[in-house]
């Protein structure tokens, strides 16, 4: 089995990527790609086990990159994959078919079983026991930011079994599995998401310039961002000054005797400190062996709400901004002793719940290993800990806020280390984050999926997303439905399809619907229609193709209408205004593939909008099943005209 490390500029060894591991899926009917590192200069042969007489011979560059190609075999596989320079990989179980990339925020990253502050998907514990299908290949890129665009990540090809789809993508899975059982062909399915963020995160740096207002943003970041560095430092300083305990509590030789007790991982609402903000202590102690003396480790703390500051007997090995942010830190090996180790963390809470957020798998110390040593056990850090109420988040200094926003940090870590795969198509469920900015959704959006078939190397990559599903919790403004109008238009871009979702949330007060099975059939329906060519799907359901002013009525016609039908009575959720644009209930009856839409209150019609809220229930469909999406025929001003990034 392969050991994965970052690449870096140049190796004693040939290094190889994480996407190019064991039980990796490769793109049918194009030239296998093999990319690395090694000496600059060094010969490297690589060789399918499908051609063994035919080597690939290449020599790595100046830089000790190297890429080469092998030909696609006919068959699926399994295959072995050898790479030759002064050492030798072997990539084992290797297979050739579908590969499909699948990105966004939470709802994409919404696992099919249960996940900390979520609930599993619809049936999970069915979905997860039947889930044996050795064809179908799932890799979760772990997350991570970068200033720059990286060459690798972390995470591992999985085949996909009870066990590994429990921690899946829920969307991904069931999009792939309909692909898998569909197609007949191997299917490998690339996961990077990340709840809670903006579309400008995944666009690279020349994605974010090709928008000229998000350009003139993104202007000279680095003397903002020393600028903001030097305001945080004065901010952290302010802080600990008004701390009473910042002195004390991560010393190892300070008593916690009278501290109070703190469940991790949990919400601190299950240990007693109610809906505080502000600056919260936490300690653990860590009885070590002998053998962990000297020895570096790995300390995992999942994410912790909201920002944290960690300790480990009594010196800082980290700190992080984010409430969704995995805490990742290095603790260097002459820190850990035998006996007694103290793990403090300063836990800023600024509103909402605090507290430790991942699963317990989180919360570990997991110890380097010695060459020719037996590897030490892992040390889990779940369970009971102590914590400390310090000071209020009402008596703290407002914290500096960036006058450049971040952007690209996603892309550079999660996507970039993908340029070198040859893949069929991306999938993407992202946008509640981007409800604020909605208008400018519609330019930013089409910009990304430019980027990304710029940045892949695919200018005709199919790109599928899905709308974003009702939820009530957006406030009064129809800020989502303005969002979902920006998707739509975004259709206009070649080679995109969009999954609608409005019958999708049967409880409208969570963000995250757990009808994911239906979302990723969807999604599958716009592949298997349009990438695929199967003519017997239907791909979607109405969508607005234009209107026409009759009288008193206005006539709206869809594309996809065949079979218009309005469940459970009168069609519902539509609304039209005059040249005042004002906008009341109307009337609306199915006239073949048409929909003709009035109201006695507006005798002189000029617009229609359908579905139009954030958490709209229409009720038109299509003769396959599928909802209309949601549209509007005007261009009254917007509610979030003229907010920007």
């Amino acid at each position: 089995m392969m050991v994965l490390v970052p690449l870096l500029a140049t190796f004693c060894d040939v290094r190889l990527p994480a996407a190019l591991s064991d039980h990796c899926v490769l793109q049918r009917e194009m030239p296998a790609a093999i990319w690395g590192s090694a000496d600059a200069g060094e010969k490297i042969a690589i060789t399918g086990s499908w051609a063994p007489e035919s080597p690939v011979e290449i020599t790595a560059g100046a830089d000790g990159r190297f890429r080469a190609e092998l030909p696609a075999p006919s068959a699926a596989g399994p295959f072995e994959i050898t790479v030759r320079g002064k050492n030798t990989i072997t990539i084992a179980d290797v297979l050739f078919g579908e590969v499909w990339l699948c990105s966004g925020q939470s709802n994409m990253e919404k696992q099919i079983g249960p996940m900390a502050g979520q609930l599993p998907c619809d049936d999970w514990e069915s979905v997860c026991k039947t889930a044996n299908h050795p064809t179908l290949r799932m890799f979760t890129v772990r997350r991570s930011k970068s200033p720059t665009p990286l060459e690798t990540c972390e995470g591992r090809w999985e085949v996909a079994s009870p066990k590994s789809v429990a921690r899946f993508s829920a969307t991904a899975y069931f999009f792939g599995l309909d692909l898998l059982q569909s197609l007949k062909v191997p299917v490998g399915l690339i996961h990077s998401s990340w709840g809670g963020t903006e579309v400008e995160l995944w666009m690279s740096a020349e994605g974010i310039a090709s928008v000229p207002a998000l350009a003139e943003r993104a202007a000279d970041p680095a003397k903002q961002r020393a600028a903001l560095a030097a305001a945080l430092t004065r901010w952290e300083e302010t802080v600990a000054a008004l701390d009473p305990v910042a002195k004390e509590a991560a010393l190892p030789a300070t008593s916690d005797a009278q501290w109070r007790a703190l469940a991790a991982p949990g919400e601190w609402t299950e240990s007693g400190l109610g809906d505080f903000d502000g600056v919260v202590w936490a300690r653990r102690h860590v009885t070590l062996s002998a053998a962990w003396a000297g020895r570096s480790a790995m300390l995992e703390l999942g994410p912790i709400d909201d920002d944290d500051v960690t300790y480990v007997n009594g010196v800082r090995v980290g700190a992080t901004t984010g409430w969704d942010a995995p805490r990742r830190y290095l603790v260097p090996g002459d820190l850990l002793r035998e006996g007694d180790n103290v793990i403090a963390v300063r836990i800023l809470d600024t509103g909402g719940q605090g507290g430790f957020h991942g699963g317990r798998s989180a919360l570990e110390l997991r110890p380097s290993t010695k060459e020719g040593e037996a590897p030490l056990e892992i040390m889990s850090l779940a369970g009971s800990w102590k914590y400390h109420k310090s000071v209020e988040m009402s008596k703290l200094p407002q914290r500096p806020q960036p006058s450049v926003r971040e952007h690209s940090t996603l892309y550079n870590a999660m996507i970039a280390p993908w340029r070198g795969t040859p893949m069929r198509g991306a999938i993407w469920y992202q946008g509640e984050s981007n409800t604020g900015r909605a208008e400018q959704y519609a330019e930013s959006f089409p910009a990304m999926i430019g980027d990304w078939r710029a940045k892949l190397a695919s200018p005709r990559l199919d790109f599928y997303f899905v709308q974003i599903a009702p939820f009530t919790g957006y406030g009064p403004a129809p800020i989502a439905a303005e969002l979902r109008e920006s998707q739509r238009l975004t259709l206009s871009v070649p080679h995109t399809g969009m999954a609608v979702t409005t019958d999708l949330a049967s409880d409208p007060t969570d963000i995250h619907p757990t009808q994911k099975r239906e979302v990723g059939a969807r999604l599958a329906r716009w592949a298997l229609s349009h990438t695929y060519g199967q003519k017997d799907v239907v791909p979607s359901g109405p969508l607005y193709r234009s209107h026409k002013i009759e009288g008193s009525s206005i006539r709206i016609e869809f594309e996809h209408a065949e079979g218009l039908a309005a469940r459970g009575g009168a069609l519902t959720e539509f609304t039209i205004a005059g040249e005042d644009g004002v906008f009341v209930e109307a009337s609306a009856a199915i006239d073949a593939s048409t929909v003709v839409v009035s109201s006695p209150k507006v005798p002189a019609p000029v617009a229609v909008r359908f579905a139009w809220s954030n958490s709209p229930r229409p009720n038109l469909f299509n003769g396959a099943g599928l909802p209309a999406s949601p549209f509007r025929t005007d261009r009254f001003p917007l509610a979030t005209a003229g907010s920007r990034w």
